[in-house]
């Protein structure tokens, strides 16, 4: 059976979160492979090493408009296509 070489490549998934959500942001360790940079407006930047981007999707999301993934550019055209979307629900 053939390796699925995807499955072992690792992503780093850059998120910033503002000065609300981060003070709960600093709290924990949310992965082991987590990076913090402190921004001097209260915000943080939080940078992960992931295997799996749809789980990383799924928790920014979580956070509404506190977060805001930087990079990988595939990870924001996700979330943004995600959000268009459920935009037309509302859109009438």
């Amino acid at each position: 059976m053939p390796v699925n070489i995807n499955f072992f490549r690792r992503s780093l998934c850059k998120n910033i979160f503002n000065a609300h959500q981060a003070r709960w942001i600093r709290e924990r360790t949310w992965h082991h492979s987590q990076q913090i940079e402190e921004n001097p407006d209260g915000s943080l930047i939080l940078t992960l090493k992931v295997s799996s981007l749809d789980a990383v999707k799924r928790w920014v999301m979580s956070f509404g408009a506190h977060a805001e993934v930087l990079s990988p550019p595939e990870l924001q055209k996700e979330i943004k296509s995600d959000l268009q979307k459920m935009l037309q629900f509302y859109s009438n």
